[in-house]
């Protein structure tokens, strides 16, 4: 959908200026953009603190031994998981074991794996042990988990600078830009919303009433301002 727009929005500069564009939409920075609750995450706003996982549905969330979450791309109910599963971690007997032999039985059994995978898991220190081993061996996808604070803390986000920042009542706060890069320019940032009122003056004006109108209307009480 972003990439959509991105084009049409490149196709419009083309027919108002005759130039083309080159346009570039980030997966991340939409992830970031599309999403309201990331928002209050990044800025320690979010009351639930629960990690979210960007992968597939399945795909379980782990904790490491030194309190990191991951995730493997993959679910062991899956056949194909199940063996590079059993593989990575050198045990042939859950294999053999006759409450994993089918999808359905593995589905029926599904805590019982789970804490089988989990507990090896804790055996790692780090995301880079565990890479290390499952390379090494399943050759299943794993990767760490980031809040979003998280992850406008990394090397990407400082290269791409996916969100700008305001001060709101002296609290600096990071907001999402759009996910949109044309021609390498990021968009740009969006204006405060007003207080409540803060255009009564400017909109009355443009549909004629005059300064003392206006003024007499505010004193009355009948346009109110939070300004």
């Amino acid at each position: 959908m972003q990439g959509a727009l991105a084009a049409i929005t490149g196709l419009y500069q083309r027919s108002m200026t005759g130039r083309g564009t080159h346009a570039d939409v980030s997966m991340m920075a939409t992830m970031l953009s599309v999403n309201e609750r990331l928002h209050a995450e990044a800025n320690g706003l979010d009351p639930l603190g629960e990690p979210t996982a960007l992968s597939a549905p399945e795909s379980p969330i782990f904790e490491l031994a030194d309190g990191s979450l991951i995730t493997i791309a993959a679910s062991p109910v899956w056949t194909s998981a199940f063996g590079r599963y059993c593989t990575m971690m050198g045990r042939n007997d859950l294999k053999a074991d006759p409450r994993y032999k089918t999808p359905e039985l593995r589905r029926e059994h599904y805590d019982e794996l789970m804490a089988e995978v989990a507990a090896w898991i804790r055996t790692f220190g780090s995301i880079d042990e565990l890479e290390h081993q499952v390379s090494g061996a399943g050759g299943l996808a794993v990767g760490r988990i980031r809040t979003s604070g998280e992850a406008l803390d990394t090397e990407w986000a400082e290269a791409t600078q996916p969100y700008y920042s305001v001060d709101v009542d002296g609290r600096e706060l990071r907001l999402m830009r759009g996910p949109w890069r044309f021609d390498g320019l990021s968009t740009a940032p969006l204006r405060l919303a007003g207080p409540q009122g803060g255009h009564n003056a400017e909109v009355m004006a443009e549909l004629g009433a005059t300064h003392e109108e206006i003024a007499d209307l505010a004193q009355r009480g009948i346009l109110r301002s939070t300004e």
